[in-house]
């Protein structure tokens, strides 16, 4: 890996560049790939659920303003509501904040699973 370029950067991120870049070159290449690989692996499994997570989030939010003796919609009929009132892309709110929490905190922990035990 060669050093960032930091012609056009300020002092304090060009030292986090040039940190990052010598952290990233003092791990063995099985590291890397094992964090890269988990990383993809996991941010497509949180885009892939996070329409599920949005109407589970949604009918938590709708059973806590019922009334008393009232039933919650159910899962289906909230996201049939989100659909028609905020449209299809309302099912992906959200997505690439989980997406990033996903890629990094799932990367680090499966990633480096082999490597620690």
């Amino acid at each position: 890996m060669t050093e960032p370029s930091t012609a056009n950067m300020s002092p304090t991120a060009t030292a986090v560049a040039v940190a990052g870049a010598g952290l990233l070159n003092a791990l063995p290449k099985g590291v890397l790939t094992e964090l890269f690989t988990s990383g993809i692996s996991v941010g497509f499994a949180t885009a892939a659920t996070n329409p599920l997570d949005v109407v589970k989030v949604r009918l938590q939010l709708e059973s806590s303003q019922l009334r008393h003796g009232e039933r919650p919609p159910g899962m289906v009929r909230t996201a049939i509501n989100a659909v028609r009132n905020e449209g299809v892309t309302s099912l992906m709110s959200g997505v690439n904040a989980a997406v990033a929490r996903g890629f990094l905190y799932g990367g680090v922990r499966l990633g480096l699973y082999t490597p620690i035990k």
